[in-house]
């Protein structure tokens, strides 16, 4: 899968309505990721270590799932939360 077409998946993803609560959090990556999805933004280079969209998905919801169950919002920030959880993947 091209790496444009990887964020076009990514970005598809990120804004599919949320079904649980667990998708709420997608705003907070997408937050973070400071709504850009251009090829030259360094934050989506994670997307190198993923080969389709399905892979895309899974790395999202597993992002998610953590955040459910391991942020805690007294001691850390969601956003360290989430660059910490994305640069595990390289």
């Amino acid at each position: 899968m091209k790496y444009e077409n990887k964020i076009r998946s990514l970005k598809t993803y990120l804004y599919k309505e949320s079904t649980n609560y667990r998708d709420t959090f997608k705003n907070d990556i997408i937050y973070y990721l400071n709504d850009d999805f251009n090829p030259k933004n360094p934050l989506l280079l994670f997307l190198n270590e993923l080969n389709n969209e399905n892979e895309i998905i899974s790395f999202i919801d597993s992002l998610n799932s953590s955040i459910v169950l391991k942020f805690d919002d007294e001691h850390e920030q969601i956003s360290d939360f989430i660059h910490e959880y994305f640069i595990q993947i390289k």
